[in-house]
């Protein structure tokens, strides 16, 4: 019971952000009562596991409504697929650890967008999880309905939840449990990492128009704009391949972030690096990449 109570108040919010549920979409109760209580009279552990995935399928049919289509494709035929890639993680020369990005697909529109870091430097350690649920809609905008933040190593731990209702444009602390009324509500609203994956499907399909407003980790608004610089070939773990080069574009100019991405790896980030007083402050550079998709793992020689 503890399990199927997670699962209702996970959902919960993004269910209240559409309202109802359409009528394709609903079941009778005399149906639900009947698939339950076979379900029960099986007691196994096969069968609770089924009945928390058939309820979890529902309540993203409950969120998708009408089907939007999964994924953008450009005119060469590249797609967004799921992925999964992993990154050495430098600094000024020196490796710190690894990253790993992870695009999930759980339905035909809900997908999970995670990034995960595990670094250490002599006895400090930082180990952080970020995790983006999302929609896309059929002009390939995405929406992200649930964002959480993890981090733990040295120093004290942090947890950060956010909902987004994008009916109503209403932010809500989860862990608080408030609404956060000082964000400026935009369309098209990202959080923390969602945004990257917007970059890579703008890109994708061509579009120039690279800003997006998004709400972070400390749930306060942040602009992230980018600068298409030119075509690179850029050499990683991974391997060498033809890189898209952008810039983030601040008001600081002491700080600057460039990405690297691979239009023949669907636009997949390869390389990020932040330079700060003329000092590197990181450098990101993909090792392995998987298709979740497919069975083959692609990665270095």
């Amino acid at each position: 019971m503890n399990a199927l109570l997670r699962v209702f108040i996970q959902f919960r919010e993004p269910l209240n952000t559409f309202g109802y549920l359409p009528y394709r979409h609903r079941i009778t109760a005399n149906r639900a009562g009947n698939i339950i209580k076979s379900l029960a009279m099986l007691r196994t552990k096969y069968c609770l596991n089924l009945l928390l995935s058939v309820i979890y399928m529902c309540f993203i049919s409950a969120l998708v409504g009408t089907p939007f289509p999964s994924v953008a494709a450009n005119d060469t035929g590249e797609t967004l697929r799921p992925f999964e890639a992993i990154y050495d993680v430098y600094r000024r020369g020196d490796k710190l650890g690894e990253g790993t990005r992870t695009l999930k697909l759980l339905s035909d529109s809900a997908w999970e967008f995670s990034y995960r870091t595990d670094l250490s430097v002599f006895f400090l350690s930082d180990r952080r999880h970020e995790i983006s649920r999302l929609l896309i809609d059929e002009d390939f905008k995405i929406r992200p309905f649930w964002y959480e933040f993890k981090r733990t190593g040295t120093g004290a731990d942090k947890k950060n939840c956010l909902t987004f209702n994008h009916t109503n444009g209403v932010v809500t602390d989860a862990v608080a449990n408030k609404v956060i009324n000082d964000i400026f509500w935009q369309p098209g609203v990202q959080d923390q990492i969602s945004y990257q994956l917007q970059l890579q499907v703008d890109l994708l399909l061509q579009r120039t128009q690279l800003e997006y407003r998004a709400i972070n980790k400390k749930a306060a608004p942040r602009d992230y704009n980018f600068a298409t610089l030119s075509t690179e070939e850029t050499r990683v773990p991974y391997g060498t391949l033809e890189t898209i080069k952008v810039k983030r574009i601040t008001e600081n100019s002491d700080r600057v972030t460039y990405a690297w991405l691979a239009p023949s790896l669907s636009f997949t980030l390869v390389r990020l690096q932040q330079i700060e007083d003329g000092k590197e402050s990181y450098d990101v550079r993909l090792k392995s990449l998987q298709w979740l998709s497919e069975e083959n793992l692609l990665s270095h020689n």
